[in-house]
């Protein structure tokens, strides 16, 4: 596959790629930028389910299954991408490296679309990566606090703000706090992750500017203060007066041996 034989496009902020359910006309590998990766479930809930960066390539797993794209893609950033279509692209896949390399690619992302869908009959049946429930976050300005994910072994878990004079991150069997001081929307216990029946909540804990899970507003001083947290990865948002979210990633396995 040579980089002649595609197209070079610009996409601007939150402008769409493709849509969730549209033909798969092609693959897009990107050059530069950012992308991220929504899915509407079957009750209208749409949840972010990952981000894309430069190199990756984007729109393949529907290309070769030969259905309907599975998700809606939206540059995140001023996004350069290469289309291929996928009359080229299938050509691309008679050389055995590139073959090998592209299946193992879309099974990994069929496996973990997957993860995130709250329906038993799409449930994988390799083993998650991760026996207890995980916490990490796609913040750039939190990434030097989360070389990996972290996991949950105790519940309730906290997560909230250490404040000024801290400068470094303290994790333990009770929560997850962080040397944010400069951001004082990020309170000092912001939400926390319980489990109630054998299913988990996040639950916000009266902060000031609440917690959003899923795209919803929470907040404790209203009727909407939990949410239940399907299996697969979650992502939980606080805003910034800045406009710029703290983000986190939760991660709950299909079988779980969190107390």
């Amino acid at each position: 596959m040579k980089m002649t034989e595609g197209t070079e496009i610009f996409f601007r902020t939150d402008q769409s790629i493709f849509e969730q359910g549209q033909p798969s006309t092609g693959v897009y590998i990107i050059l530069q930028g950012t992308v991220d990766l929504w899915h509407t479930d079957d009750e209208g809930q749409t949840i972010r389910i990952a981000t894309i960066f430069d190199g990756e390539l984007l729109g393949e797993t529907s290309v070769i299954d030969n259905v309907n794209r599975s998700v809606t893609a939206k540059a995140a950033s001023p996004t350069q991408a290469l289309f291929i279509s996928a009359e080229t692209f299938k050509k691309s896949l008679s050389d055995p490296f590139i073959r090998y390399v592209v299946h193992t690619l879309s099974n990994r992302l069929k496996s973990f679309y997957k993860n995130n869908d709250g329906d038993n009959k799409t449930r994988p049946t390799t083993t998650p990566p991760h026996q207890y429930l995980t916490i990490d976050s796609p913040s750039k300005r939190l990434a030097p606090y989360f070389t990996a994910p972290i996991e949950i072994k105790s519940l309730p878990f906290k997560v909230g703000n250490l404040g000024h004079g801290q400068d470094t991150m303290k994790v333990n069997a009770a929560g997850l706090f962080l040397p944010l001081g400069n951001i004082s929307s990020f309170s000092d216990q912001h939400f926390e992750i319980v489990k109630r029946d054998g299913d988990y909540y996040i639950k916000d804990l009266g902060s000031a500017i609440g917690t959003y899970a899923h795209g919803k507003k929470l907040s404790r001083y209203s009727d909407d203060a939990i949410a239940k947290l399907k299996p697969g990865p979650s992502l939980i948002s606080i805003p910034d007066i800045e406009g710029i979210p703290l983000e986190f990633t939760i991660h709950v396995p299909w079988k779980s041996q969190t107390d």
